[in-house]
């Protein structure tokens, strides 16, 4: 579904955050990308919907190239809706309640009728388990609420392949559970598309993930399966974070 091939991504003050990443993410994976703090992981998902545009390599989405060695080659707003992202800051409009949060992309974004919008964003607030703060502001619901408001927004939009940043972060156990189960159902019903997520939680990685690949500062990328990588001691997996 979505191939990297030799992707590198440097600023243009030369620091260099990643270089020669090549990971492949197939129909109903769901990728954990690990690494240590600054190895390049949000870098790395926003060059994956072109938010930053990496110097080399090429990226693929459903057999069509999308970035040729540091060239786009289709409207960033049209990829994006097939390349879906949350950010740990969530990004929820302020002014608006969490139901037209859920309903504007909709309707304006999909086209979508408000009656069909409505339905579906029924759907996924019951999902995500906040159907009962649809009429409050922003600013007046908790981070993880928000956190499965920005989730369930970016779902309505129903993108092929949805990229998390560090989607639990920050957040209780409860929430964390939620979210995690809302996932694993979504990947089970919509069995034609992928999650790739980013996170430093070992146990997260180990329960959602069906492959996973660390980002290493030493310009490398260590991939596993999910049976390799559950074999792998926390203590093994901490020496990686600190090399």
């Amino acid at each position: 579904m979505l191939l990297v091939d030799k992707l590198s991504f440097t600023y243009p003050s030369g620091r260099q955050v990643f270089s020669d990443i090549s990971l492949k993410i197939g129909v109903g994976d769901i990728v954990c990308i690990l690494g240590q703090s600054g190895s390049g992981k949000t870098t790395f998902l926003k060059c994956l919907n072109v938010l930053l545009v990496a110097n080399q390599g090429n990226l693929s989405l459903g057999g069509r190239m999308y970035l040729r060695d540091g060239s786009v080659g289709v409207d960033p707003t049209l990829l994006r809706k097939k390349i879906g992202i949350v950010f740990q800051e969530n990004h929820l409009f302020p002014s608006l309640k969490v139901i037209d949060n859920l309903l504007v992309p909709q309707i304006r974004a999909a086209g979508l009728s408000r009656q069909k919008a409505s339905n579906r964003a029924e759907f996924y607030s019951e999902m995500f388990k906040i159907s009962h703060i649809l009429e409050s502001y922003p600013e007046a619901i908790s981070l993880g609420e928000a956190k499965r408001v920005a989730l369930a927004r970016t779902l309505l939009m129903e993108p092929n392949v949805l990229l998390l940043d560090e989607p639990t972060t920050g957040l209780d156990i409860a929430t964390s559970a939620i979210i995690e189960s809302s996932l694993l159902h979504y990947i089970k019903e919509k069995s034609n598309r992928a999650i790739l997520f980013s996170t430093h939680d070992i146990l997260l990685a180990r329960k959602l993930s069906s492959s996973v690949a660390f980002i290493s500062r030493k310009d490398k990328l260590i991939s596993w399966t999910k049976k390799e990588f559950n074999s792998i001691p926390d203590s093994t997996l901490v020496q990686l974070y600190e090399q």
